[in-house]
């Protein structure tokens, strides 16, 4: 790991898993070139965009090297391993030490021919997966003089043309050379002339006095064991039809999050701006709709966080909603519209039928012209592909959209948080908006993308990119919790019932929860009482820390406010810690000053849980 100078060849390699270039030398900026028969040492340091990557998340670092052809060789290619070499000593970077590891290639090793090579530089985590940082040419270079000694030439024996004539047969000759044609004969298994019209007369005979009783002819219900009918065969497509397409769409690895009676609440929303344009993705896999109706408060929503009930007159909407009421309709509600007030809402629909089984569905919310229209059409995606557009008259709408209610996932009616629940099952995944078009020629993640099963890029999940997910929650329930992968860290309290296929144990969900100067007040983790956060027969930790100076505070559950501690003091400076043992039922989290608060304070809580069930 040394960087001072030696007298052996030292190549640092810097692989970042998001650079695609070939690996360079990182002291000369240049392709890597290694001498024939030399010693080299490859110091490898690893990154991911551009972060250093910890020597705990690194099991393993290998370096191979392969011959793969000329640079400019057509494919398919030959590949040939040369070299291959690991080490699990693994070190962080700092100011001492430049690199993760240092893979030596002996000298007897580095014995492969002159020219172009390609090298793959890869690493793997404890948990056994493997990440490719680096991969591309590099060269080997002829090292004349180090070729093993050549001995005297040993002379060569020929062969005289008259001497060949007596061993081999000739061409031209077409085997009437042979000595005993009959022995070659048999020893081929072939018949002289003769022979051949003797088998031929026989043959014909047997013929003659066959009795044509078309036995080799099946019956009909000898052939219906054998083959099956065109219709069952015709179903047997279709279902493998719809398997590759489960498989297309990440079907075969992607968990799913089952609701019957259940729903979703991301309490945090309220916090949230998103300018348009913006995209809401969901794959959803349901085997009927019914149950779902156009009737008012009856309609189903993927994704709610508007704030009102528009029957009530004046009354001021914010958010949105993406709608499925009736057998084909599909709507989209955008509250906050400009030029009318923030009490009124531009809707669009349109006769847009949403197939059952397995599918992913995207709306593209373009932006507002120039002059603040409204766009006339939405865009809508089923697996990739254009659906149809929800249509509305035109009409004006602010540049971004705000919110006063939690985000919904799952819900039916109008807005009802957590009190109603659709009465039939669904299966939904990969749950996300984006703040840009995801139809647009330029988005860094497209509806494509999505369809395909292709994960979100990092990148996009980092909170300062211009464009990224605002919302990216995983298919894992982390106890009564769905994490937001995303950098809003908008995290969705589970209501109701919901499953998982995947359900983490231990696991660990986290809030943030708060009050204003003079409030004491009960809050509830997860936004309500509904949600509960802690699971029966579980041992769970609090651990928590504040913003401001607190009163101590009573932590309890929907049935008494200090169940669990009549005084837990928090400080700003570290973690206060407090077991909590549940019994046979699961329970809220309820949190309560024990007097009002001096000023606003915000009370980040970490909920780590581990339970029998």
């Amino acid at each position: 790991m040394a960087t001072s100078p030696t007298i052996t060849n030292r190549i640092l390699i810097r692989a970042d898993a998001l650079n695609s270039d070939s690996p360079k030398n990182a002291l000369t900026s240049r392709e890597i070139s290694v001498k024939q028969r030399d010693d080299v040492d490859f110091a490898i340091a690893l990154s991911n965009a551009g972060q250093k990557i910890p020597a705990s998340e690194i099991a393993r670092i290998c370096v191979e090297i392969f011959d793969i052809g000329a640079r400019n060789s057509p494919a398919p290619r030959a590949v040939k391993l040369l070299f291959s070499k690991s080490s699990e000593d693994i070190s962080d970077i700092s100011e001492s030490c430049d690199c993760n590891a240092t893979i030596p290639l002996a000298a007897e090793e580095n014995a492969f021919e002159a020219g172009p090579k390609w090298m793959r530089v890869c690493a793997f985590s404890p948990e056994g997966r493997r990440t490719t940082f680096a991969q591309g040419w590099i060269s080997s270079e002829e090292s004349f003089g180090d070729s093993p000694a050549i001995g005297e030439e040993i002379p060569q024996s020929f062969l005289k043309t008259e001497d060949a004539k007596g061993l081999f047969l000739q061409k031209q000759n077409d085997l009437s050379d042979l000595i005993d044609k009959e022995s070659a004969r048999e020893n081929l298994g072939t018949l002289s002339e003769s022979e051949i019209a003797s088998a031929i007369g026989s043959a014909c005979a047997l013929k003659a006095d066959a009795s044509h009783s078309h036995s080799e002819y099946l019956e009909k219900t000898e052939a219906a064991t054998l083959y099956a009918p065109a219709e069952a065969t015709e179903g047997e497509i279709e279902n493998l039809a719809a398997e590759l397409s489960s498989l297309r769409l990440g079907g075969a690895r992607a968990g799913r999050l089952h609701f019957d009676g259940g729903k979703l609440s991301a309490a945090n929303w309220t916090s949230v701006v998103i300018p348009l344009p913006f995209s809401l993705a969901i794959e959803y896999e349901v085997e009927s709709w019914d149950g779902i109706s156009y009737e008012y408060d009856n309609e189903f929503s993927f994704f709610n966080c508007t704030n009102a009930d528009w029957n009530v007159s004046g009354y001021p909407i914010y958010g949105f909603r993406l709608t499925k009421n009736g057998e084909s309709t599909l709507g989209f509600t955008l509250g906050g519209c400009g030029g009318e007030g923030m009490g009124a809402s531009r809707g669009w629909s349109g006769n847009i039928t949403l197939p059952t089984g397995r599918h992913t569905l995207a709306v593209a919310v373009p932006a507002p012209d120039a002059s603040g229209n409204s766009p006339a059409s939405i865009p809508v995606y089923i697996d990739g592909e254009n659906a149809g557009s929800l249509f509305a008259t035109v009409g004006k709408h602010n540049a971004s959209v705000s919110f006063q209610r939690p985000l919904v996932i799952n819900e039916r009616g109008v807005y009802a948080g957590g009190a109603t629940f659709n009465e039939f099952e669904i299966a939904l995944s990969r749950i996300s908006i984006f703040n840009f078009d995801m139809s647009a020629e330029s988005a860094p993640y497209t509806v494509a993308d999505y369809a395909g099963g292709k994960p979100i890029p990092p990148k996009l999940l980092d909170p300062s990119a211009e464009k990224r997910a605002v919302l990216a929650l995983e298919d894992s329930l982390n106890g009564a919790q769905v994490r937001d992968k995303s950098g809003g860290a908008n995290h969705a309290a589970a209501i109701g019932d919901v499953a998982a296929d995947f359900r983490a144990n231990p696991a660990t969900c986290s809030f943030r929860i708060g009050w204003t100067s003079g409030q004491s007040n009960g809050v509830y983790c997860g936004g309500s009482d509904s949600a509960q956060v802690l699971p029966a027969n579980s041992l769970c930790k609090i651990l928590a820390k504040s913003d401001a100076q607190i009163p101590s505070l009573k932590v309890g559950s929907a049935s008494s406010a200090a169940q669990f501690s009549e005084s837990f003091s928090v400080s700003q400076t570290g973690w206060s810690e407090l077991d909590i043992t549940t019994g046979n039922s699961a329970s809220a989290l309820f949190i309560t000053p024990s007097a009002a608060v001096a000023a606003g304070a915000n009370l980040n809580v970490i909920l780590e849980i581990r339970s029998i069930n």
